[in-house]
């Protein structure tokens, strides 16, 4: 069973969104999240996979695509659908990598600002693109700020809905979640003052480990940061301090 981390943050003071809506957005949606997956695998051949296993696998199965999952009879996929577990699986990532991105107003270091400003001509530049682009995404999803495997080529892309860049091959450094729910309680349908407020309060701080962790590690460092606050099934107890 996965669990629901706590906000690395005290929400009370947090400079993007307001106690209001993170007790919602964390205490409710995330939560939601978390139970329906736990529920959704219960008792399956998958129960025990990691959740980076999960995204990955279950994105490749609901694309139709073989992969390690299979096995598992069409009965099965039939009544449940891959496409609600990668959801869910997704989301969980996709939250608790944003609200680590909100977690404390920091700006980014050396080796990040020069990659910045080699990739998008500076910060400025940077802020302006990536509010083009959270704007230019119609609906739900996601902006996120990415570089491929090696820790190189960084760009800015948008997902939508429950999609997430490492299912695509790239590690994600800054992530700004688009759904209303992420700002409609604080802002309504201000989208583009949710961002600007978004990039001016970001933990580029967070953003800049991440950057140097990508370099040294690749792909291999985003599955270290998923394992580490959902441990894998062997390493998960029912003393509630894990996950």
């Amino acid at each position: 069973m996965f669990r629901s981390r706590a906000l690395p943050f005290d929400p009370r003071t947090n400079k993007i969104a307001s106690l209001q809506s993170l007790k919602f957005h964390h205490g409710g949606l995330y939560e939601d999240y978390v139970s329906a997956l736990n529920r959704d695998i219960a008792d399956t051949p998958i129960q025990n996979a990691d959740l980076f296993t999960i995204i990955t696998q279950s994105f490749r199965e609901a694309r139709g695509e073989e992969c390690e999952f299979s096995q598992i009879s069409k009965l099965y996929q039939i009544c449940l659908g891959f496409s609600r577990i990668f959801n869910n699986a997704s989301e969980i990532y996709n939250h608790d990598f944003y609200f680590d991105c909100i977690a404390q107003p920091s700006e980014p270091s050396g080796e990040l600002a020069d990659a910045l400003a080699q990739a998008f001509g500076g910060m400025e530049n940077f802020k302006s693109e990536f509010l083009k682009r959270a704007l230019g995404l119609f609906g739900s999803g996601w902006c996120w700020l990415v570089c491929d495997e090696r820790g190189a080529n960084l760009e800015i892309i948008t997902t939508q809905n429950a999609d997430t860049p490492i299912v695509h091959g790239k590690i994600p450094l800054l992530a700004c979640d688009l759904w209303e729910h992420a700002y409609y309680a604080d802002h309504q349908n201000a989208r583009k003052f949710y961002v600007e407020n978004f990039l001016r309060f970001a933990d580029f701080g967070f953003a800049s480990d991440a950057y140097f962790q990508a370099k040294k590690q690749g792909l291999d460092s985003v599955k270290l940061y998923i394992s580490e606050l959902h441990p894998a099934a062997s390493s998960r107890c029912d003393c509630g301090c894990c996950g």
